[in-house]
């Protein structure tokens, strides 16, 4: 378990720090897909949860890859994760940092079966 701190300052960066940096298609990502055309009849899926333990340098080497992140950089001439390793070591959490995220699943299935309809 680690303090609930580092689970706002992780969301503070995100929603954020890095808010003007996300492209527009982000919004798909935050609606869970649902605002894109979507022409199957929609099937019910289950809930999924990533669960990782990472330290800090591992957090921050992921987070180094996201475009927003790289998009800042490029913009500001800085790195803010330096500030947030900043804020995370003020918090502390010891070695490892467990994180947890969603994982969307969209499925789906004609609304008619098309083989058969080529066949005939």
């Amino acid at each position: 378990m680690q303090p609930v701190a580092l689970d706002l300052i992780l969301q503070r960066y995100y929603s954020q720090t890095l808010d003007d940096f996300w492209t527009p298609e982000r919004q798909w990502v935050e609606s869970g897909y649902r605002s894109l055309p979507f022409p199957f009849v929609e099937l019910t899926t289950s809930h999924y949860q990533m669960q990782v333990s990472r330290t800090l340098e591992e957090l921050l080497g992921y987070l180094y890859t996201w475009s927003a992140t790289q998009r800042f950089i490029a913009t500001h001439a800085i790195n803010p994760l330096e500030d947030l390793a900043d804020q995370f070591l003020a918090v502390g959490g010891g070695d490892r940092l467990f994180l947890s995220w969603p994982i969307t699943l969209r499925a789906g299935k004609p609304a008619h079966n098309s083989l058969s309809s080529s066949l005939a």
